[in-house]
């Protein structure tokens, strides 16, 4: 009797279900909506190799049945954590290189105390789900916290979901030396990204809540179509989108395709346009809105700060400017 070929295996009529096919390469695939998809060559290289431990509410199949544990268990030299879909009650303390990966929906829930605490190491996360609860009103803690001594360590976060919308006096993220890279994740309620005395940081997404950094030692890259307020103290950054506001000090410059404003003229000649945070160079182009009496301007003292607008005539009306770098 010959034997049944197929190249999928499906439990139920919708193709969301549960089913089992042949890859383009021959292997052994698995589907499961919660988990998503995994090849049988991946699920047992997470069970033999030494530096990879995986993580399940369950423990069905899995290593530990808390994060913590999982990080404990590694070696100093750190390694990869594979963790199953659930809701870890943990507040995890890390001083390793690790790498941390989900398999289906994650959420690290964390009650008046960080979700994550880091130092010193090299950290990557990917598509975990981090939750703040406020329940005896810690009055500010950050969802993820990092203390480093070494500007050379970097801490990396994609597809990630910060949610404090139950812990509202909370911070998204404080970073101390070691610098910041993230990339298309999701913030929920209010808080703000800090970063000090890095090398640099590079945020990229969508809606991007409060930035602050000090003392950095390199430019930072922040890009979103929604920016809230930034806030910078000796440090650089070059911005790209819409953003509320960027305040700086003297010693921090801003570096942005174009900027707006506007100045109020009561019954004055000369105004002076001092920007918010100066910017990295004075080589940039001035364009005024016409006023209503059509007089031409004259621009002087164009400096990285600012600059002074000029007409013959008294204006009692408000002028919006944009500069182009």
């Amino acid at each position: 009797m010959n034997p049944i070929k197929a190249d999928k295996i499906q439990f139920g009529s919708s193709s969301g279900l549960p089913h089992i096919r042949r890859s383009t390469t021959n292997e052994l695939v698995f589907f499961d909506q919660p988990v998503g998809e995994i090849s049988l060559s991946n699920i047992l290289s997470e069970r033999s190799v030494s530096e990879v431990v995986t993580v399940s509410k369950t423990t069905q199949g899995s290593d530990f049945s808390t994060i913590q544990e999982a990080v404990d268990f590694l070696p100093l030299s750190g390694g990869l954590i594979i963790i199953y879909q659930g809701t870890y009650l943990e507040s995890i303390s890390i001083s390793k290189s690790v790498v941390l990966i989900s398999r289906g929906k994650v959420v690290i829930e964390s009650t008046d105390a960080p979700c994550l605490s880091l130092s010193s190491f090299y950290f990557k996360c990917l598509g975990l789900n981090f939750v703040l609860k406020d329940l005896l009103g810690n009055n500010n803690p950050s969802m993820i916290e990092v203390n480093s001594n070494d500007s050379t360590k970097k801490v990396y976060f994609y597809d990630c979901v910060f949610d404090n919308t139950a812990h509202p006096t909370s911070s998204f993220i404080s970073v101390q030396t070691s610098s910041l890279f993230l990339s298309e994740n999701k913030f929920f309620g209010t808080g703000t990204i800090s970063v000090s005395q890095a090398n640099t940081c590079e945020v990229l997404g969508l809606r991007l809540p409060d930035i602050n950094l000090s003392n950095m030692i390199q430019r930072s890259y922040v890009s979103g179509s929604q920016i809230l307020d930034i806030t910078l103290v000796d440090s650089a950054i070059s911005l790209s989108g819409n953003m509320n506001s960027c305040v700086g000090d003297a010693t921090s410059n801003l570096t942005k395709e174009v900027i707006t404003g506007e100045v109020v003229f009561d019954a004055e000649l000369e105004k002076v346009v001092v920007f918010d945070c100066p910017l990295s160079s004075d080589s940039y182009t001035i364009n005024l809105e016409p006023n209503t009496q059509r007089i031409l301007p004259v621009i002087s003292l164009k400096t990285a700060t600012g600059f002074t607008v000029t007409f013959e005539n008294i204006l009692n009306e408000t002028i919006r400017w944009s500069v182009a770098l």
